[in-house]
């Protein structure tokens, strides 16, 4: 049977439904189905860092509902910063103190010492230690050195790519504003997208005139090797080629991405351009393996020897507690467990009354449901 409404109704018929009545704790939004919480007795940081978490921690670990798997507790840690490379351009560095960047952490700086020294790296630290401002940083650089410079930028989703974008547009806008006045710099540095939602005008754009041009391995592959010919010019001048979110290339669409980068290489020496590779992935173990088995041809490219391996992450976090839970058991003969969304929302109902801001994911939409149906 068909659904009379669309499915974001139903997002939005579950979130008005709560609240004290009044309509202000939970406003929909139109378009998107999601919630913009009003919440004017919210909690400061303070209060977040503070007793009721450790509370929060502790009826935890000892809740009756679940069996502790594991627990493993990590201390908050300073960041370390390093420096930026000497042969920087004023314009970047100006712009990036713009921004409040006045110095990378030390992961990053030693990115960025590696790929002047033109070897090609891969980052494999964790989430928000500034991994793209690595390859944002050489990619900017390397075209107000050299105009005809090109980057290729690989995500594996349009959303991730649009993204990171806008976040490289905001930084060559600090850009342009660099010098002596507002504008002096505008049109320095071009960044775009060229995908399957990218209309027609935009992707001649792109082509002929971005100097940075985001991606995905399908349109890499569907419609921009296939006519190598109209893309001959970024292809000669390309100095650097990006694979972020390295970690999801495995397996058989892995091995699909592998051979569509060696048809990319291929093209690359034909048009005389040898570009540097900076990957980026999620915390795994042997990050360089991987990248090597994506690019091979980096073992044999003269003074590059593969991948430069840079997982020690060198930016500030606050303490944090990691837990694996299992809903406990309820028949020792058969091995039942309690129902896990019933346990993920006691679970949850603890952290909410420790006013703990809170994510939770389910396997199924219909799990979001009834978890949502449940916490109201």
């Amino acid at each position: 049977m068909l659904e009379r409404y669309p499915s974001f109704s139903r997002a939005r018929t579950l979130l008005s439904g709560a609240g004290n009545g009044n309509g202000r704790d939970h406003q929909a939004l139109s378009r998107t189905g999601e919630a913009r919480v009003h919440s004017p007795d919210a909690p400061t940081d303070e209060a977040i860092g503070g007793s009721p978490l450790k509370a929060a921690i502790e009826e935890i670990s000892s809740h009756p509902a679940v069996d502790i798997v594991c627990r493993h507790d990590r201390p908050a840690r300073a960041g370390t910063f390093g420096a930026w490379p000497s042969a920087l351009d004023p314009r970047l560095l100006d712009a990036l103190r713009r921004r409040g960047i006045a110095s990378p952490y030390e992961h990053q700086a030693r990115a960025l010492q590696a790929l002047e020294a033109g070897r090609n790296v891969v980052l494999a630290t964790s989430t928000a230690s500034g991994k793209s401002l690595c390859f944002q940083v050489p990619l900017i650089q390397a075209v107000l050195s050299d105009p005809s410079a090109r980057a290729l930028m690989v995500f594996p989703t349009k959303a991730l790519a649009r993204d990171q974008v806008e976040s490289m547009r905001q930084l060559t806008a600090s850009l342009a504003g660099a010098g002596s006045g507002a504008g002096h710099g505008r049109g320095l540095v071009g960044v775009a997208t060229y995908d399957g939602d990218t209309p027609p005008a935009e992707r001649r754009a792109a082509r002929a005139r971005a100097h940075a041009i985001a991606t995905n391995p399908d349109m890499l592959h569907r419609g921009m090797l296939p006519h190598h010919d109209a893309w001959g010019r970024v292809l000669a001048g390309l100095r650097y080629l990006v694979l972020d979110e390295l970690h999801t290339y495995r397996g058989l669409f892995g091995s699909h991405v592998g051979n569509v980068l060696r048809r990319l290489w291929r093209l690359c020496r034909h048009y005389g351009a040898r570009p540097q590779v900076i990957a980026c992935s999620a915390t795994i173990a042997e990050p360089g393996a991987l990248a090597q088995a994506l690019c091979p041809w980096t073992t044999d490219d003269e003074g590059r020897g593969g991948f430069e391996v840079i997982d020690h992450d060198a930016s500030p976090a606050g303490p944090r507690t990691f837990f694996v839970l299992n809903p406990r058991v309820v028949d020792d003969v058969t091995g039942v467990r309690r129902d896990y969304i019933k346990v993920t929302r006691e679970i949850t109902s603890i952290l909410r009354r420790a006013r703990v801001a809170t994510l939770a994911f389910c396997r199924t939409r219909r799990a979001v449901e009834l978890l949502t149906r449940y916490l109201r």
